[in-house]
């Protein structure tokens, strides 16, 4: 009685826990694990573990997919609830932490192999701090560390892997699980490998599920029970076992047990012979009836045995869940707990002497679900005799908890309109209500932030039918939500004016998630849109567009604006090479005629006053040089050109001509170079040059007694550059703390006296400072009122890596032939303007008294003089009417054909770095700039006309 009591409550427990289970699950096993699991070439699944769990799935109707993988990470899978059951792992007390056993279906023996040069030993004890090869993430890994016996292992993946590296002669040894190694080696054909000593560490080969996954640990257990009292598990275990592996007996046999066994069965065989001989009939009849007794004895027993195991399990190691079954009589006037899950004293907090006492339960649920949950269970006294609900507890050391009760009732043999028993179960959902929780608080707060988003939010399908837009699409296309209920993305896109392709859907089909979207809306307004798509979940599209109309419109305004600025700019530096080129041009007929006179016999009060007018034509030609290069640093029309400079001969020469222009007797100019300063650097010398003379002009101007000093100091000099540190101090006036930062903006000097006692356009330092800027410099300034000045700064450089001897060598070289000034040579000027025709021809006339001039107020007479007088040297002002200097150039080279080419230097009074390359790239050999210099000028005509 109480045996079928038991069969009966297990078989309601499967048939319940049946309702939950999965339709289909993932079972994994290990990949090539000959012979229970492995995969062909032709991928079909093979091995023990594949047909056990066929047969099981069979008889359980479970759904089987198998996935093959390394062990380790099969485990790993199933902890991650990638799979949902591994078939083939080894059970242990540390593995069934993490995971829950089937009962065994086999006894896999391991054993210690060798190499037939090792020497033998008995025990696993014998491998005390011996080497080892082992299988990683097997249990026997997990049982050589827990034991510490010793820390030599080597690591492999397989079984395979293991044997041929004992059958290589490594000198250790193996423990291998027994049947897949005796495979390997039967099937690689190892002659130098070999068992030794007993068999060791039996382990229970069985199914495994995740902690807490009962319901599938039952089905797979139940399954196997069936198919071993089916006889579906011996001709499995014949056919894999005895296909690969011979019989272990006879193994035992061979070794141990040969000359015992061989008389044992003499022994049969003779009773056998003799019982056959006389009772033939009689023994093989009460045979079978007592193989078939014992059989079903035997399999009824480890039914229950195994059932009762695996009931024990789920009760013991249920977490989330509990089952419970009560009993009441026929008039309902008392209900008894008759049997109870452990679990449910943690679920429900009811402590385990109340725990069969009905009535206590209702004492924990949460008083406003008490109502509820009273009626439900009243209505499962009535047909069908079932019921499901939700409700609270209060348990007092977790507080409050989601349950969920399912009840199911058995009625009265005699009686079907009552019930004797209620099957239940209750679970705790309180993480499962959490997550629901969340995720309508999730719902709720994306429909807040969907309702009240600034940006367009249009929700469609993979049809393009719209499903939901917010407030803001409605505003930004006109539409209403019940409009676009009815429209497709098409719509829009008919309304669409332009974007980079013809529609933003297209956009998005070529890869693009985001774009430009001009359209029209409902009323037919011009508006602009930026979006970005999106894709979420399978079939839904989101679009979130922001409108841009205003901000486009802006951006057009600027952009107009900006144009008109850069027109506005290029005005002005146009403006300013017209004036430099119309003040220039009287500037070089009267410093021009001033040299002259100076140089001419006057008397010393004429000198006095043409010195007076050179000092003011060359000031007024500073302060033009200044706005000029002031107007190309603010512009970015300014570059660094680097060559091969002497710095040296650069800071000889500019401090030579400053000396030549101090009229102060009373200030001395000082120079002092680091003799570790190489001689060629590569640097823009005309730049260096302007920086350099603004910075002593100004310290010389403020500075009435005393001394000014250029000091160049080497800094760092590594490989092929340099740091060069320019200082130049002075003694004068010093300027005040708060003033230094003043005075290297534009037009702004230190005291309004200053440029009334000093003069200066207050130009100087900035365009100084904006300069050494481009070079990659710092300005700094150190200075104290009455006690002088600091300016300072540091370059990088490049070192000239050219043979400096050759250079300078080279640089020996000068043209001396005094014979050209008395030669007679015929030079045409061509030049509109009358003052700097005569000037240009006074100079020449002064060092070439030989030479005959031609004169050509414009362009058009110059060529025409060139053909008719073929002169030695042309010098052609840019600027001229009818026909310009770079015309009239490109006319005479184009005229001179296979004749002689006649050098041509060009005059202008525009002192642009790009006037030269133009004149250079029209056919001219060199450019001048006016007002011109007069040893300039002679220097250039002796080189062309000497060439």
């Amino acid at each position: 009685m109480r045996r079928n009591l038991i069969l009966m409550t297990i078989s309601f427990i499967f048939l319940f826990l049946s309702i939950f289970s999965t339709e289909k699950i993932k079972v994994g096993s290990e990949e090539n694990y000959y012979p229970f699991s492995y995969m062909t070439n032709s991928q079909i699944s093979k091995g023990l573990n594949f047909e056990l769990t066929k047969a099981i799935a069979k008889v359980s109707d479970l759904d089987v997919e198998f996935v093959y993988k390394p062990f380790a990470e099969l485990r790993t899978m199933l902890e991650n609830g990638e799979i949902d059951a591994i078939a083939g792992m080894y059970f242990s007390e540390e593995r069934q932490k993490a995971f829950d056993f089937s009962q065994n279906y086999f006894i896999i023996h391991h054993a210690i192999f060798k190499s037939s040069g090792m020497k033998d030993i008995q025990t696993i004890e014998d491998l005390k701090d011996m080497k080892i090869v082992l299988m990683e993430s097997d249990i026997t890994h997990d049982y050589i560390i827990e034991n510490n016996l010793t820390e030599k292992i080597t690591t492999v993946r397989s079984e395979k892997e293991a044997l041929m590296l004992l059958s290589d002669n490594f000198i250790g040894y193996s423990i291998l699980a027994e049947y897949p190694a005796l495979y390997w080696i039967d099937e690689l054909g190892i002659e130098n490998v070999e068992m030794t000593g007993e068999k060791i560490l039996p382990f229970k080969y069985c199914y495994a599920v995740k902690k807490g996954n009962s319901d599938l640990l039952f089905k797979l257990s139940e399954g196997l029970s069936v198919i071993k009292d089916n006889g579906a598990y011996d001709d499995i275990y014949e056919d894999w076992m005895g296909r690969y592996i011979p019989d272990e007996t006879v193994i035992i046999t061979k070794r141990r047990y040969l000359l015992t066994g061989l008389s044992i069965a003499l022994i049969l065989l003779i009773i056998i012979a003799f019982i056959v001989f006389f009772f033939r009939k009689e023994v093989r009849k009460r045979t079978r009836e007592l193989r078939g007794e014992i059989r079903v004895r035997e399999s009824a027993e480890s039914k229950l045995a195994e059932q009762n195991e695996h009931l024990s399990s789920i009760l013991k190691n249920a977490t989330h869940y509990g089952i419970y079954r009560t009993k009441t009589d026929k008039n309902y006037s008392k209900t008894d707990v008759v049997f109870c899950s452990p679990s449910l004293t943690d679920i429900i907090g009811i402590d385990e002497k109340d725990l069969y006492n009905f009535e206590k339960w209702f004492d924990y649920i949460y008083p406003e679900d008490l109502p509820k949950v009273i009626e439900s269970n009243q209505r499962g006294y009535f047909p069908p005799f079932r019921f499901n609900e939700i409700f609270r507890v209060v348990n007092p050391e977790k507080g409050v908890r989601w349950c969920s009760i399912s009840s199911n009732g058995i009625t009265f043999k005699d009686d079907p309109t009552k019930i004797e028993y209620a099957n239940g179960i209750i679970m705790d959902i309180t993480e499962q209500k959490h997550a629901e929780f969340a995720l309508l608080e999730s719902r709720e707060h994306f429909k807040a932030l969907f309702d009240n988003s600034m940006n367009a939010i249009l929700i469609s399908d993979d049809n393009g039918n719209y499903t939901s837009v917010n407030p803001a699409a409605v505003e930004l296309f006109g539409y209403s939500e019940e409009e676009f209920n009815k429209m497709n993305v098409k719509d829009i896109q008919d309304a669409s004016l332009y974007t980079p392709y013809k529609n933003y859907e297209e956009h998005l089909k070529k890869g693009k998630t985001f774009g430009e979207l001009f359209f029209l809306d409902k009323f037919g307004n011009k508006k602009i849109a930026e979006y970005h798509k999106v894709r979420i979940m399978k079939n839904f599209n989101v679009s979130i567009m922001t409108e841009i109309t205003e901000r486009i419109k802006s951006e057009m305004g600027l952009k107009e604006a900006l144009e008109q600025a850069e027109k506005a700019n290029r005005a002005k530096s146009e403006f300013l090479a017209n004036m430099s080129h119309e003040i220039r041009t009287p500037m070089n007929g009267i410093i021009g005629f001033s040299e002259i006179l100076m140089n001419s016999e006057i008397s010393s009060h004429e000198k006095k006053y043409i010195e007076y007018i050179l000092t003011s034509a060359r000031n007024l030609l500073y302060i033009i040089n200044d706005i000029l290069d002031f107007s190309k640093i603010e512009s970015g029309a300014v570059h660094i050109m680097e060559v091969r400079t002497d710095v040296r001969e650069l800071i000889h020469d500019t401090v030579t001509l400053l000396k030549a222009s101090n009229k102060n007797e009373k200030v001395k100019l000082n120079e002092r170079i680091d003799q570790k300063i190489p001689n060629y650097l590569i640097a823009d010398s005309v730049k260096l040059n302007q920086i350099i003379t603004n910075l002593i002009s100004n310290a010389l101007k403020f500075t009435e007694a005393g001394e000014v000093n250029l000091i160049l100091t080497l800094i760092e000099d590594i490989d092929d550059t340099c740091q060069i540190k320019f200082e130049i101090t002075d003694t004068g006036i010093g300027i005040e703390e708060s003033k230094k930062k003043e005075i290297l903006k534009a037009f702004t000097q230190a005291d309004s006296t200053i440029t009334r006692k000093y003069g200066g356009t207050g130009l100087g330092l900035s365009i100084t400072n904006s300069l050494i800027k481009l070079m990659g410099g710092q300005l700094d300034i150190f200075s104290e009122v009455g006690n002088g000045s600091a300016f300072s700064f540091i370059l990088g450089f490049k070192k000239s890596l050219e043979d400096d001897a050759a250079i300078d060598q080279e640089r020996k070289l000068q043209i001396n032939d005094l014979n050209i000034f008395e030669r007679d040579i015929v030079i045409l000027i061509a030049e509109d303007n009358m003052i700097n025709r005569a000037l240009a021809k006074t100079v020449i006339s002064n060092h070439f008294p030989n030479s005959r001039i031609l004169e050509a107020e414009d362009g058009e007479k110059c060529v025409q003089l060139y053909k008719n007088n073929n002169p030695d040297i042309i010098l052609m002002d840019l600027h001229m009417p009818n026909l310009d200097g770079i015309k009239a150039t490109r006319m005479i080279r184009i005229v001179e054909g296979d004749k002689s080419r006649v050098p041509i230097i060009g005059l202008t009074a525009d002192i642009k770095s790009e006037k030269r390359q133009l004149a250079l790239d029209n056919g001219m050999d060199d450019l001048l700039t006016k007002p011109l210099e007069r040893d300039k000028l002679k220097s250039v005509l002796v080189a062309l006309l000497n060439r």
